[in-house]
């Protein structure tokens, strides 16, 4: 009998150590997923809007990249990161995203989303189509064309972080 307890005493602590290892290695990712989910989601809880977004995921600030700028200037909501300008004449606008970005945010999100955003974003910004909230669609910045909403996007990588432009679609 107290070989049997030595033999299950034996097998718990190394999975004990295994759980310890995984924990240590993907830290990141669990503490992702650990805080409560908020009372509203920044993201499939936010507001409707017809045009094209961009998300922060690292504060879960949302703001148009069209429709409410004034002259050569966009107003993100909140966030200082991302700079931009926009020309009413031509209806074209663009966006600097830095380079450094930090980590997702969890606070802002719903759990569901927080399963969503690792898996389309390549890092802490996102473009969003928010036409329906409740299923959001995000696309990662990153060098290529986008057609969302009736508007071209293209993106670019550059030293200082991503240039994004914004067009009405021809």
């Amino acid at each position: 009998m107290r070989n049997i307890c030595k033999y299950w005493y034996g097998v718990l602590l190394l999975l004990v150590i295994l759980l310890l290892l995984f924990c240590w290695n993907n830290w990141d990712k669990l503490r992702f997923f650990a805080f409560r989910e908020p009372e509203v989601c920044a993201l499939c809880q936010s507001q409707s809007y017809d045009v094209p977004c961009l998300l922060d995921a690292s504060t879960g600030e949302v703001g148009t990249l069209v429709g409410t700028q004034v002259p050569g200037k966009f107003q993100f909501i909140g966030t200082l990161r991302a700079s931009g300008g926009w020309d009413s004449d031509s209806q074209t606008g663009s966006v600097l995203i830095p380079a450094n970005e930090p980590t997702l945010t969890a606070e802002p999100f719903c759990r569901d989303c927080r399963w969503l955003l690792p898996q389309e974003l390549k890092g802490s910004f996102g473009i969003l189509d928010l036409s329906d909230p409740s299923v959001p669609q995000v696309y990662p910045v990153e060098s290529g064309v986008y057609e969302i909403l009736g508007w071209n996007l293209s993106v670019q990588k550059e030293e200082s972080g991503f240039w994004l432009e914004v067009s009405p679609l021809s």
